[in-house]
């Protein structure tokens, strides 16, 4: 997948919900939703679903334009060819190694670092140690993390606090 900046392509569904706007950004796409969902036409149900998932990628997995993105979404059936974790985990990654020397300035999923801590230190215990396979996430309270974080900061732990794992990965 190519998340670089690119104009916006043509499609049915483009002209059909964004004819006029140049660049796909959150208000864009909010404003579309509400008009999407109050619509009663038949593609209004597959355009709700597409700019959800816009919306999505735009403000929680990716910082990039929406002209990126809707070539993988649109049409819906595309969405399942590509991987998705391996790119919101690339593009996170490549903002942390591009901007380590200033960390808040570093876009992506930064959530998944905070679930990804939770994994890996023993700062808070898990809501639900039987969630082990779907929804990892759902087992960590995020609210005691920040609170436990307030008292011990990440610098502070000691190696008795962090798991270490040999993190191989899939060739």
């Amino acid at each position: 997948m190519s998340l670089r900046y690119s104009k916006k392509p043509k499609s049915a569904f483009l002209r059909r919900r964004f004819q006029k706007d140049t660049r796909l950004t959150g208000p864009v796409l909010k404003n579309a939703l509400v008009k999407a969902m109050k619509g009663k036409q038949p593609t209004d149900f597959k355009d709700v679903a597409i700019i959800v998932t816009l919306y999505l990628c735009l403000t929680l997995f990716f910082a990039t334009s929406g002209n990126s993105i809707i070539k993988y979404v649109e049409p819906l059936k595309s969405m399942k060819q590509y991987d998705w974790p391996e790119a919101i985990t690339s593009t996170l990654i490549d903002s942390i190694m591009a901007l380590h020397k200033t960390l808040e300035k570093v876009t992506g999923c930064v959530i998944a670092l905070l679930y990804w801590l939770c994994e890996h230190a023993t700062i808070i215990d898990s809501e639900d140690s039987n969630t082990t396979d779907f929804l990892r996430s759902a087992k960590w309270n995020l609210q005691t993390l920040t609170k436990q974080l307030q008292k011990t900061p990440v610098h502070s732990l000691a190696p008795r606090q962090v798991r270490f794992l040999l993190l191989l990965k899939s060739q």
